[in-house]
């Protein structure tokens, strides 16, 4: 949630507070690159009726005047800054699971309503999700975090299947090399290339 505006406890005095402008009633921590700065402060919310501790991300182009923003919040004041940037990274990271479950392995497509049933659709759709992330690791060599496409996988692993399919009714084996080669080829079509 983004607080445009909130009311903030200085010296005694309620101040509304617009994030764009004034700057001087936050603390400066630090800079995360040359384009990112870090400000932070405590606010009382005036929608939550408790103090919040802000944290305001400013972000300059360097040809550009414009200047863009992020803005985190937590109920914990006495949290640091830079732990609640981490948690906010952690919490998406999160998100894009849930999103790729959502969207590729059809995790919101169960229709029962046993709650067994359920749990196992949860996580078939998971570990579907987690066998192709670690399938892009073994095949890419790299044992690092990357990000992938899960939509170019699910686009592979179709292509692959309706192709084998096909050579099946068309009595072609694998074995040969040109099948084999027309195969690799056409695995690929729609693919987001790395």
């Amino acid at each position: 949630m983004v607080l445009m505006e909130a009311k903030v406890f200085l010296k005694n005095l309620m101040v509304k507070l617009s994030f764009e402008s004034d700057l001087t009633l936050f603390d400066y921590i630090k800079k995360l690159d040359d384009q990112t700065e870090i400000y932070s402060g405590i606010v009382f919310s005036k929608t939550f009726k408790r103090n919040l501790r802000i944290v305001l991300m400013r972000h300059s182009k360097e040809n550009s005047k414009k200047v863009g923003h992020v803005i985190l919040y937590s109920t914990d004041t006495n949290l640091d800054p830079l732990t609640i940037i981490e948690y906010y990274q952690s919490r998406f990271q999160i998100e894009f699971v849930f999103r790729d479950a959502k969207q590729h392995t059809g995790l919101t497509d169960c229709q029962s309503t046993n709650s067994k049933s359920i749990h196992m659709h949860l996580n078939a759709s998971f570990t579907a999700l987690n066998l192709i992330k670690l399938e892009d690791r073994m095949t890419s060599g790299i044992e690092t975090q990357k990000i992938i496409s899960i939509a170019s996988w699910k686009r592979l692993k179709f292509n692959q299947r309706y192709m084998k399919l096909l050579f099946c009714h068309l009595g072609l084996e694998l074995k040969a090399e040109k099948i084999l080669c027309v195969f690799n080829k056409c695995s690929n079509y729609g693919v987001i290339s790395p």
